[in-house]
């Protein structure tokens, strides 16, 4: 039984039924009226309960969060809503209207047990609500399905499937507030920028223009009926290991791991063209006599001064953590809008102190890169306000230099595991980057794959990435025989420096490249990154879109 502890429990219409898909989210609404009396009479005529009903005194709970609330149309034959482990919030109040201090105090300190019960992370796969335009529908909703179906979040109810409201129309500083608040031992917490931003926020409804609703028919919803066998599937073909932050679970001793062998090929994109040669199982490089940075006429960040993101969740590295082994045997990659080096992307990162912080990524769809989890969620910064989900990533595909030959895309949505977002254990350091646009698709992506102990101690590990010792932004590769591995990673001597935190190590399969592990970590005899093994590439597989 899921009863949130802090709310007055007040059952209506009770649940439409068990959930039948996932994974878990968090769905916010508002009532469209001025009190919680008339929206639980309104539930009660149109038989359309949420989970909890929320104003600015008190927080209502009306049915157990783990089976289905009622408050989402369903159209028969569609995509799942109310079944989708979707955990409803009604927010007292207009869409159209700003909410109160009082209000989103309680929205937040519910949000933060939800996620803590159910997994569900602070961000929004769907994009953030948009706020109201002159009090009525902003339009141009973001309301894709597979998102829904496969990405863990916050949704408002104008982000669902099937359904046409645009509530709750949160403004910007709303979301940071809701978002930014933490809760300990029952009291609100938060940073200086997220003071001032409350200090905004309207003290009570009082202080609100009450108004009727500009949304139509807001209460009327399509009434759920009992899934049947052939409808409780998610339709997507996908295993998904408990939601995004279930923990991973490897092999637990460093005994040699026997996996089934698997993967999936890499692709050149829309693009095309002739890829880079290979030599053998090698990327064939010439050497450059010069560094070089190229410079265009693109607007690019300056990264110039940042340090690797590894340090925001490990300290300042030491002069043996550089990674280059011996002699420096990495090479310039000249031609980074050719294939395969424009699969591998440089990131901007801002944390959510406004740091800043670079690292590296890679695609493995039209929208999804992998990189290190520490690329998104830093943990034991030890920095007020630091530690958790990275605000932002910006994403800049074959970036060399001052060139960015396919652009840019800023991102708030991201993927880990609970090995690494709560335990920060380094076994489990690997995430995944979901962008607003389907660059993968034009740039290409690389194959992930899950090979044995025997087939990868032969292997050679192919690293190509953005270190901060070289020229900013400019992309530079090695490659060795792997030296070692246990079930959990892979131990390689290929040279690498920080700012290569989360790029690809992989192999050259029959003239295919595909990624066997994600680097994360320098040593003084080698450098290692999270091994693919099966449940790692179940997730990776899981994440694509």
């Amino acid at each position: 039984m899921a009863k949130c502890p802090f709310a007055i429990s007040k059952p209506i219409s009770g649940p439409v039924g068990s959930y039948v898909g996932g994974p878990f989210k968090i769905v916010h609404h508002t009532t469209e009226g001025s009190s919680a009396a008339g929206a639980f009479d309104a539930f009660r005529t149109n038989r359309s309960d949420p989970h909890f009903t929320v104003d600015s005194t008190a927080i209502y709970q009306h049915i157990d969060t783990d089976m289905a609330a009622r408050s989402l149309q369903n159209l028969s034959g569609g995509v799942q809503t109310n079944r989708d482990s979707a955990v409803q919030i009604e927010v007292v109040g207009f869409a159209g209207q700003p909410k109160s201090k009082a209000t989103l105090l309680n929205v937040a300190k519910l949000c933060r047990w939800i996620e803590g019960v159910h997994g569900v992370p602070r961000v929004w796969p769907n994009g953030l609500p948009k706020p109201s335009s002159n009090g009525h529908d902003p339009r141009g909703h973001n309301r894709n399905a597979t998102n829904w179906n496969t990405l863990s979040g916050h949704y408002g109810h104008c982000h669902v499937p099937e359904n046409i409201h645009w509530d709750p129309a949160y403004t910007e500083e709303e979301v940071d507030l809701l978002m930014g608040i933490e809760i300990e031992a029952g009291e609100a917490m938060m940073s200086v920028r997220i003071a001032e931003i409350f200090s905004r926020i309207p003290e009570s409804e009082a202080e609100l223009a009450q108004e009727e609703s500009t949304m139509p028919d807001h209460a009327v919803v399509e009434l759920d009926a009992e899934p049947t066998a052939e409808s409780s599937p998610l339709g997507l073909g996908l295993t998904l290991p408990g939601g995004p932050h279930t923990p991973v679970r490897n092999f637990a001793s460093e005994a040699a791991a026997e996996f089934a062998e698997q993967s999936q090929p890499s692709s050149a994109g829309d693009l095309g063209g002739a890829p880079n040669p290979i030599d053998g199982d090698e990327e064939s490089v010439a050497r450059a006599a010069l560094e070089l940075a190229a410079e265009t006429g693109w607007v690019v960040p300056d990264t110039s001064q940042l340090a690797d993101v590894g340090v925001a969740s490990f300290g300042e590295p030491q002069p043996i953590a550089e990674s280059v082994l011996g002699t420096d045997q990495r090479i310039q990659i000249q031609q980074t809008d050719t294939f395969p080096w424009r699969v591998h992307a440089s990131l901007l990162i801002t944390a959510r102190d406004n740091s800043r912080w670079v690292g590296t990524a890679w695609f493995i769809g039209p929208r999804t890169l992998v990189t290190a989890g520490h690329c998104v969620y830093i943990k034991n910064s030890q920095v007020l306000g630091r530690d958790g989900w990275v605000k932002s990533i910006q994403v800049m595909p074959g970036r060399n230099g001052k060139e960015l030959p396919f652009g840019a895309v800023t991102t708030t949505q991201f993927w880990s595991v609970q090995g690494w977002t709560e335990s920060g254990d380094q076994n489990y350091d690997y995430a995944a980057i979901i962008i607003p646009a389907d660059l993968g698709s034009t740039v290409g992506w690389l194959g992930i794959g899950v090979f044995s102990d025997a087939t990868l101690q032969t292997a050679k590990a192919n690293i190509s990435g953005y270190p901060v010792d070289k020229a900013e932004g400019t992309q530079w590769y090695d490659k060795r025989k792997i030296a070692s591995l246990n079930p959990n990673k892979l131990f390689y001597e290929a040279d690498t420096a920080g700012g290569q935190s989360g790029a690809a190590v992989y192999v050259i399969q029959g003239g295919d490249r595909i990624a066997v592990g994600v680097h994360a970590y320098g040593g003084a005899t080698a450098n290692s990154g999270t091994r693919i093994s099966a449940p790692v590439y179940t997730n990776l597989n899981n994440w694509k879109v």
